[in-house]
């Protein structure tokens, strides 16, 4: 089985080179443009693991965390916060797994993905793509 990736994601090119080298990494991904589309994905996807920015339209990604950890059926998929703003604090208190500040390397990403992804899916992690090697720091 492969592992689902849901982005959540409100810059359209961060979140599709983040789905693309996701997917060379050997994950099955989805993309949601804002925090709504995001629950609704959630419920639609079922995701293994969400990669969640905090500054979204219509939702903020704080709310998204908060509504997943109070879903009965979804409360235990991992959460990793990904933004530009310095606030591990608030994404611990809404539920985050792990919290990552933009730019992010991609070998952290690579790493905190594997970790984070229920057993059955981090006992071999996956190989560091040649599109994330040249990309480098991206998201």
């Amino acid at each position: 089985m492969t592992a689902r990736i849901l982005i959540v994601e409100d810059h359209p090119d961060t979140a599709h080179t983040t789905a693309q080298i996701c997917e060379s990494w050997g994950y099955r991904t989805r993309t949601a443009a804002n925090g709504s589309d995001g629950l609704t994905a959630v419920d639609a996807f079922r995701p293994h693991l969400v990669l969640l920015d905090l500054e979204l339209p219509k939702m903020s990604g704080l709310e998204v965390a908060l509504l997943i950890r109070h879903s009965k059926l979804h409360r235990k998929v991992p959460i990793i916060c990904i933004t530009g703003y310095d606030a591990p604090a608030q994404a611990a208190f809404a539920g985050c797994d792990q919290f990552l500040k933009k730019p992010v390397d991609l070998a952290l990403l690579e790493a905190a993905i594997a970790a984070n992804l229920p057993p059955k899916f981090s006992a071999t992690p996956p190989a560091t793509s040649t599109l994330a090697r040249r990309l480098g720091r991206f998201w």
